[in-house]
């Protein structure tokens, strides 16, 4: 999403000596007038989900505030700095804050796994926080059913017949799409290591 997100310490690739002062991480950015992550927690609330996990960068002071004041959620806890508990209708929000800059999905899971904030057994699922969801799927086979319903169904239902069967039961369910373009290393970009690479902030 860069440059339309920011961190506190991006700079201008034009004028090194003027930095940006305003966070803005991709979630928080607005779609029909809302941040996505107000979209994204009403999206899993509505398709049953009761318990979520989200990860904010270090730097970030905006989103627990705007969930708070914005979309009505509750604070009900707060032990440390690292981690918040709240609630939206009948879901419950954990909030981890990542201590240093991640790589990627598998990195800031890595570190709230080690929080204890995953229920044991439980069935996960990883969303990113730009994700947007369309409210109803317009595939006839689905009926009109909600996207990230249809998804948690199908995997319910092929872990079961897996198990069912004797067999090794489902371990992860995947969506994915090319990227188009990787690093040195073969390594799929992100959109924003792509704009940041064609304006020569990284090579």
């Amino acid at each position: 999403m860069y440059p339309l997100t920011t961190t506190k310490n991006d700079i201008h690739s034009t004028d090194t000596s003027n930095a940006i002062s305003t966070y803005m991480p991709k979630h928080m950015l607005p779609i029909a007038g809302r941040p996505i992550i107000h979209h994204l927690v009403e999206q899993c609330q509505s398709s049953g989900l009761s318990y979520i996990i989200i990860a904010i960068g270090a730097e970030d002071d905006i989103t627990r505030q705007s969930l708070v004041s914005d979309l009505g959620c509750t604070l009900q806890k707060s032990d440390n700095a690292i981690i918040y508990e709240l609630k939206y209708r009948t879901m419950d929000i954990v909030m981890v804050k990542m201590q240093s800059e991640c790589s990627g999905s598998a990195d800031a899971f890595r570190f709230i796994e080690k929080q204890g904030v995953v229920p044991v057994n439980s069935h996960l699922i990883l969303l990113p926080s730009d994700l947007v969801l369309y409210g109803h799927l317009s595939s006839s086979k689905l009926n009109g059913a909600n996207a990230l319903s249809s998804l948690v169904d199908m995997h319910r239902r092929e872990f079961r017949d897996s198990r069912d069967k004797g067999g090794m039961p489902l371990a992860m369910s995947m969506v994915l799409s090319d990227v188009g373009e990787e690093d040195e290393n073969g390594v799929p970009l992100k959109e924003s290591a792509k704009v940041r690479r064609r304006q020569g902030i990284i090579t």
